[in-house]
């Protein structure tokens, strides 16, 4: 179980950097993807660039949460 446990942190951190590495250098490309008006663009690009930041720790709880009710909690 620790394994399993271990593993399920290690690979959501280090898929959750990547995804904020590439969310970080490709959100304005990402944002033209989806049509966004040039009159939103620039407020778009940042609370998207907030978004992307939160995105490991969304992750991490998620794991998180996962492992203590596997474990019988709340």
């Amino acid at each position: 179980m620790k394994r399993a446990v271990t593993t399920a942190f290690l690979s959501s951190m280090v898929l959750g950097i990547i995804l904020t590495l590439f969310g970080y250098f490709f959100n304005h490309q990402m944002m033209r993807w989806i049509r966004t008006p040039q009159n939103i663009m620039a407020d778009g690009v940042l609370y998207l660039k907030i978004y992307i930041f939160g995105i490991i720790f969304l992750m991490l709880y998620n794991v998180c949460t996962g492992v203590f009710t596997a474990l019988g909690g709340f």
